[in-house]
C-alpha cells in the first residue's frame, strides 16, 4: 500500500489504539491493587507512557512525516517503538509472576 492510502489509516487507527491500552492498563492497575503491588505500579507506568505517547510523540510523529523530516520521524517513532516494547516486556513480567 502507498504511503497516501496508508496514511489516513494509520492515523485514525493509532489514537484509538492508544485509547485502548490506557483504559485497559487503568483497568488493569485497580483491578492489580488487592493481589500486586508490582501490578498496581506497572500498569500505571503504561498508562501515563501511553497517554504521553498519544498526546506528545504522536503529534510530533506526525508533524516530521507531514514535513519529510526522516531524521525526527526516525528518532520520534523509534522513541514511541521502544516504549512499547518496554510495555510489552512489563506486561510479560505481571504475567509470569502472577
Amino acid at each position: 500500500m502507498d504511503i497516501e492510502k496508508a496514511r489516513p489509516i494509520i492515523r485514525n487507527t493509532f489514537p484509538r489504539y492508544y485509547v485502548f491500552v490506557a483504559v485497559l492498563s487503568s483497568i488493569l492497575c485497580v483491578l492489580s491493587y488487592p493481589l500486586m503491588i508490582e501490578g498496581v505500579f506497572i500498569f500505571s507506568c503504561i498508562c501515563l507512557s501511553t497517554l504521553y505517547a498519544r498526546q506528545v510523540l504522536m503529534p510530533l510523529i506526525n508533524r516530521a512525516s507531514d514535513q519529510s523530516d526522516k531524521k525526527a520521524f526516525g528518532r520520534l517513532h523509534g522513541f514511541s517503538v521502544i516504549i512499547q516494547v518496554i510495555q510489552i516486556i512489563a506486561c510479560g513480567y505481571v504475567v509470569a509472576i502472577y
